[in-house]
């Protein structure tokens, strides 16, 4: 099976993501922000800053719609995630910074 009808989850990119949330999906998001200096600090937000699929990307990902968005977007970033040289990202700059982010931890960059 070629990477275009390959399934998502069996991709290796994937299962590297699905390995490191299991490593920091108790990891507090306060911790992130304090951590992360390319991050907006944690203590500037306000209630009306929200970061979210329906605001970054606007998906609602509980609908149909929201799920097939998501797989669309998930195919355009796996292939990000995995090359060997450095992809060129035209995405907004959270989704940039965390593929970035990502790559550096793979040591891709």
């Amino acid at each position: 099976m070629n990477s275009t009808t390959q399934k998502v989850t069996e991709r290796g990119a994937w299962k590297a993501l699905m390995a490191y949330h299991q490593k920091i999906r108790d990891l507090h998001l306060r911790k992130l922000f304090a951590d992360n200096r390319n991050f907006v600090s944690f203590a500037s937000c306000t209630s009306s800053f929200r970061v979210s699929s329906v605001t970054i990307w606007n998906i609602d990902s509980f609908d149909q719609w929201g799920v097939e968005l998501g797989k669309q977007l998930a195919q355009r970033i796996i292939p990000e995630l995995e090359s060997k040289g450095k992809p060129t990202l035209a995405h907004d700059n959270s989704t940039n910074n965390l593929i970035n982010q990502y790559r550096k931890s793979k040591n891709l960059l």
